[in-house]
């Protein structure tokens, strides 16, 4: 995956609902009247923006385009050439000009251009073909240019004319269309029910010319109801991707179909609501807010609700879907899955919508991935809106472990003449599994990682952990009875982003004084119990990994006996 460290990118003071990526650009639409500069607080640096703007995806700086609508815009794409970027929503003016909720401006100045479509109702989904002579366009209306065409419709970009596309999509609403690379498919999400007369619930695969056919996927996926509905479609040259909410159907998660035959091809069963899906080669990511996945084998859900707004799967089946382990979820046991990938970064919810979401959108090219919506919040740090990830040749790298210093303790005792038995637990990484761990007696004076790396360990090992798989790891040193020493766990991940435990200083048993004195799980000599060593704690990449290759610890000494053991989930996750 991408790193999970968060890019400073420009913020919005409302929701965005949808991005497309063009070039080194990113063009974001929403529900804000304002931008500012990444960092800044609400009301500082602000810029106007009337529901849409756009913003350099290596920069994440704001630029200067900027049309202006007077409502909400709910879907954004471009034409093939680049040069016209397509709106679709609930307004009713563009730039000062009568714009009937499907719209079209320049790329480059923002400037109005004609489009050829007008429509009666709300506008959720616009969608361009690969050959770019033709524009999808989905929501709620019941006509376009004063032309019956029920919740889907197509124009003709070169003729700016309705094309006889026009099936008939019975209840409820489209919110979600993607196109073949061929054009010979479209596909179509929402919350409808019904298709030409067929049960068609939330999914339609249709011909060019508008002709049904039930995907297979629709038979195994229902989605939709007043309740429940295919909120996000993508496609490219492997099939069409999906993802779904579900109070009335029977499936949350991602999928991906054959454009072919629409039959199902992998499914990502992970309960909690998702809305958008971005296809990246071989990984797919998910904006959503994901609370258990452990039908694939990823996290189990857990009280008090713990959510993942950006969950990212493997783009192909590793196994089989097991048995569902809430009986209020359809069971898909059997089906192709995906694998939940290791990448975890943590979105605070917004509440601009008022429905206690963070993600709603997620986009990007060969080297960034951007989600929008309506967090406050990413990795503890404030950013509202938008956010970028890299790729990670190109990242900081800096989201190291997470626990650190005192939340992540070292207990240490000592029962028998000469041995000091510790103890600590695995740490966890937002987008490493496998971390590096040492424990080091009377480093003192180390103060960075690659001071660390130049001393030799008491113990050291690889593990791999996650935020819901936590093993307890033990130690036993072999020092000379009544011998004081401190000890400290450091931890690292193979791009040298790192932290370790608070200092334990403790006195060996000896054979005439039994069991340890003085055990201080605190700072050693010359330090202040509960503060880092100097800048100990800072997570810049330094020494062995930071160049992207895999940490090298140091050997381990043969008297020294450690391991570690299975220990449950870890409370309060």
């Amino acid at each position: 995956t991408v790193s999970a460290d968060a890019l400073p990118t420009v913020q919005v003071d409302g929701v965005v609902w949808d991005q497309v990526v063009v070039g080194g650009t990113v063009y974001a639409v929403g529900s804000f009247s304002s931008a500012r500069p990444a960092g800044a607080a609400a009301g500082v640096g602000e810029s106007a923006r009337g529901n849409v703007l756009a913003y350099d995806i290596a920069t994440g700086e704001l630029l200067e385009w900027a049309p202006v609508t007077n409502g909400a815009v709910n879907s954004v794409d471009v034409s093939a050439d680049g040069s016209v970027i397509y709106l679709g929503g609930d307004f009713t003016s563009l730039n000062g000009e009568t714009t009937w909720r499907v719209g079209a401006v320049d790329a480059v100045s923002g400037r109005r251009v004609p489009v050829g479509a007008s429509a009666n109702g709300s506008v959720k989904a616009v969608e361009v073909s690969a050959d770019g002579s033709t524009l999808y366009v989905g929501g709620a209306f019941t006509q376009v240019n004063s032309s019956a065409r029920q919740r889907v419709a197509a124009v003709d970009l070169a003729t700016q004319r309705l094309t006889n596309f026009s099936p008939a999509v019975q209840d409820y609403v489209v919110r979600a269309l993607s196109v073949s690379p061929g054009g010979d498919s479209v596909v179509v999400g929402g919350s409808f029910t019904t298709v030409d007369g067929t049960w068609s619930p939330g999914l339609v695969l249709l011909d060019a010319d508008g002709t049904a056919r039930q995907p297979g996927a629709g038979r195994v996926i229902a989605a939709g109801g007043s309740r429940s509905a295919v909120m996000a479609l993508a496609g490219d040259d492997r099939g069409f991707y999906g993802v779904t909410f579900s109070r009335t159907g029977s499936f949350e998660g991602m999928f991906r179909a054959s454009w072919e035959t629409g039959d199902l091809d992998v499914m990502a069963d992970c309960h909690g609501d998702s809305y958008d899906v971005y296809p990246a080669g071989d990984v797919v990511y998910v904006a959503s807010h994901a609370h258990d996945c452990s039908n694939i084998g990823g996290f189990p859900d857990a009280a008090p609700n713990q959510y993942w707004h950006a969950p990212a799967f493997t783009n192909y089946a590793t196994g089989e879907t097991l048995p569902t382990t809430d009986s209020n979820y359809y069971d898909y046991s059997g089906q192709p899955a995906a694998t939940n990938l290791h990448f975890y970064p943590s979105f605070q919810i917004g509440s601009y919508t008022g429905t206690n979401q963070a993600t709603w959108t997620v986009e990007g090219n060969d080297e960034y991935v951007v989600y929008g919506g309506e967090f406050l919040s990413v990795n503890g740090t404030a950013q509202q809106g938008l956010v970028r990830f890299a790729r990670r040749d190109i990242a900081p790298n800096q989201e190291g472990p997470v626990d650190k210093g005192g939340a992540y303790p070292l207990t240490a005792s000592s029962e028998q003449a000469g041995r000091v038995d510790l103890s600590f637990s695995t740490n966890w990484d937002r987008d490493d599994q496998t971390l590096t761990y040492a424990v080091y007696r009377d480093a003192d004076a180390a103060r960075s990682l690659e001071d660390f790396l130049a001393l030799e360990p008491v113990w050291n090992q690889q593990v791999a952990s996650s935020f819901w798989q936590v093993s307890t790891v033990e130690v036993a040193d072999e020092v000379d009875p009544g011998s004081t020493h401190s000890y400290v766990v450091v931890v690292w991940d193979r791009w040298g982003a790192w932290t370790r435990s608070e200092w334990v200083r403790l006195t060996a048993a000896d054979p005439e004084g039994g069991a340890a004195a003085d055990v201080d799980e605190g700072a050693p000599a010359g330090e202040q119990a509960g503060e880092p060593a100097g800048d100990g704690l800072e997570e810049e990449p330094a020494g062995a990994g930071a160049d992207g290759e895999d940490a090298e610890a140091p050997a381990n000494r043969d008297q020294i006996r450690g391991g570690w053991r299975e220990n449950g989930k870890r409370g309060g996750f």
